[in-house]
């Protein structure tokens, strides 16, 4: 694997029924850093999250993966979901982020 497509740093979003919030733009910042990806985790959301988030990670590119979870397991259960596929893509730091965006993107770049 070449540096510039390592792994360095995987941000976890757990999404739950975040549908009408998700937009691609307000994740972009996240992706300035050719190591980072981007790994939102759809919770068993039952309105349209799985097809917006695969809008969004199509808008974002290939740094921006998606997982889906069978069935709702609760936002703790989506960011451990997340946390260990993240060990698994080899990342060397995970952080996770609301899919609201209340802490914006940028202040994760810090």
């Amino acid at each position: 694997m070449a540096e510039d497509e390592m792994v360095e740093l995987v941000i976890v979003v757990p999404c739950f029924n975040e549908g009408r919030r998700l937009r691609a733009e307000g994740f972009r910042p996240l992706l300035s850093h050719p190591g980072t990806r981007i790994l939102f985790v759809d919770d068993g959301s039952r309105d349209d999250t799985r097809e917006v988030l695969a809008s969004v990670c199509a808008q974002l590119g290939a740094r921006a993966l998606r997982l889906d979870l069978a069935r709702n397991q609760g936002k703790a259960e989506a960011v451990r979901q997340g946390l260990l596929e993240a060990l698994q893509m080899g990342a060397r730091m995970v952080g996770f982020l609301d899919a609201d965006l209340a802490t914006p993107a940028e202040e994760m770049l810090r």
